[in-house]
């Protein structure tokens, strides 16, 4: 008896949620316009089992042959919305930018306590006031005043190689864009060889690559997950967040305790941080020491991460490309000459550099599946239904790897092509891979440092060296792979590749250079 009612009152509850879901349903969609296209999904897991743990963005751009350009999804009981082409994700993110600005609820990331980062936070006058600050020292004119570090921490880089080839990849990411970040926001001169500070961004970076995209965490589709005690079978992601969380802590703090050490001794450098703690006003001592933390902590993990994916990437492209790299390299002969290494001043006579350099951006996305966002609204495209977010909906999401190799777009775009950038003449074109850093309100807000940083390391290092495939002993080449590691940064799986000075010349001109003090 007690069994046969409570079927009954299960079976009346779920009718119940059903005709109400339905009605809500209808009300925001009164029309009874369709979704956009997709695959079939299964009962309650929707696609869920269909998406790889590993480079989902694949997947998305197949999905966007076979079903268009706006492609329905469902995970459990979250509709997404895939966007594989840059002309409808501007129409959205751009033109529509009022209701397409949000961001989802990570509840993934709150866990990893990476939401101190603004880029991931909700659409509002908090946003708007971080990213305000944030702007003070990351716009355009502001960054071309540190011009001159950027290009040391390039020549920094190529030392390092001379003496470090075998761990490229580690050169990259302690001398690429990490000095000079380190200086811009802090002041602070990175010992070449091994520095905790860069050994937190890259221990936090490992443990952010099963957050940030949909389906990489369980706890954004199931929140009471996160309730859960840690030593249940399947809860041991939970432990990586709460190590995760302690290293974000301490990149927000670490670095910013020393300028304020330094500045109450009165002998802190010229930064970012001290800057701001100087003049900055709050109502409070500890809202402003707050907001400062966050800001810079912001800037210096996201810009050395995503840097030191697109100077990784560009070390792969010319060990697959040595054609390109060859037309480069005569072109910095010709313009540069013998005697220096390339310097701001020359990139404008330098085109099919900057082809090169925009076509690395293009190639290989840095951020391949982009920040998801979320509309406010419910709305209405090219015929189909785009629900508004409800609670932790990603419910729009930009794959920027799909978009960069659209077919309607860039001709053969798996190919490393930098002359797809140049005209016939040889000039540039007005035309940058701007989907790389992203569109609307939301793009990146440090897309002008890592424009130079990139740019810096691209020229320089074409300058100085050649890049080959690796041979092994018995003189057999050893293939590159083009396999890429999972996360919302994605980079390329360690890799062997030759990297040898172009000639006697170019080595002791690289012991040698002082960097050019130009700004432009």
């Amino acid at each position: 008896m007690f069994i046969a009612t409570g079927i009954y009152l299960v079976v009346i509850f779920l009718l119940a949620y059903c005709v109400r879901r339905h009605r809500r349903l209808r009300a925001a969609n009164p029309l009874s316009l369709p979704y956009p296209p997709g695959p079939k999904p299964w009962p309650f897991f929707g696609n869920y089992f269909q998406i790889p743990s590993k480079t989902p963005w694949h997947l998305y751009g197949q999905w966007g042959k076979q079903y268009g350009d706006l492609v329905h999804i469902r995970i459990f009981n979250e509709h997404i919305i895939i966007v594989n082409s840059g002309a409808v994700a501007r129409d959205l993110l751009e033109k529509r930018s009022n209701i397409y600005s949000d961001r989802p609820l990570f509840r993934g990331m709150h866990m990893v306590g990476a939401t101190f980062n603004f880029g991931f936070v909700k659409y509002g006058p908090y946003w708007r006031r971080e990213r305000r600050l944030f702007q003070q020292v990351f716009r355009a004119d502001h960054v071309a005043e540190y011009a001159p570090r950027t290009m040391r921490a390039a020549v920094n880089m190529l030392r390092q190689l001379l003496d470090r080839k075998e761990e490229f990849m580690s050169c990259i990411r302690r001398c690429g864009d990490v000095p000079s970040l380190s200086m811009q926001l802090y002041g602070y001169d990175i010992p070449e060889v091994y520095d905790h500070f860069v050994e937190l961004v890259e221990h936090s970076a490992s443990l952010m690559c099963g957050y940030g995209f949909p389906g990489s965490a369980i706890v954004d589709h199931f929140p009471a997950v996160e309730y859960l005690p840690s030593w249940l079978p399947g809860m041991g992601f939970k432990t990586d967040a709460c190590v995760a969380r302690a290293l974000f802590k301490q990149i927000q703090e670490l670095p910013f305790e020393h300028v304020k050490s330094l500045i109450e001794q009165g002998n802190a450098p010229a930064s970012f941080t001290n800057d701001l703690m100087n003049r900055m006003s709050f109502d409070d001592t500890d809202s402003r020491e707050e907001a400062i933390k966050r800001v810079s902590g912001t800037g210096y993990f996201a810009g050395a991460d995503t840097t030191t994916s697109a100077i990784s990437n560009f070390f792969l492209a010319m060990a697959l490309n040595p054609a390109a790299q060859e037309r480069a390299q005569k072109e910095i002969d010709t313009v540069v000459g013998a005697g220096r290494l390339p310097s701001f001043d020359d990139r404008a006579s330098l085109p099919y550099v900057e082809a090169v350099f925009r076509e690395v951006l293009r190639w290989r996305a840095v951020v391949p599946l982009g920040v998801s966002h979320a509309n406010t609204e419910d709305d209405i495209y090219d015929g189909f239904f785009i629900p508004k977010a409800k609670h932790a909906n990603p419910i729009l999401i930009t794959p920027r790897r799909a978009m960069h190799m659209d077919e309607r777009v860039y001709v053969d775009p798996e190919s490393f092509e930098p002359e797809r950038f140049l005209n016939p003449d040889g000039s540039i074109k007005n035309d940058f891979p701007q989907t790389a850093f992203g569109m609307g309100r939301r793009v990146c807000a440090g897309q002008h440092a890592a424009n130079l940083s990139v740019w810096a390391a691209v020229a320089s290092v074409l300058a100085g060296f050649t890049i080959t495939k690796a041979l092994n002993a018995d003189g057999t080449v050893v293939e590159v792979s083009l396999e890429y590691q999972t996360g919302m940064t994605s980079h390329p799986v360690p890799f062997k590749c030759s990297i040898t000075p172009r000639n006697s010349v170019a080595e002791r001109l690289i012991r040698q250079s002082k960097v050019d003090s130009s700004t432009k």
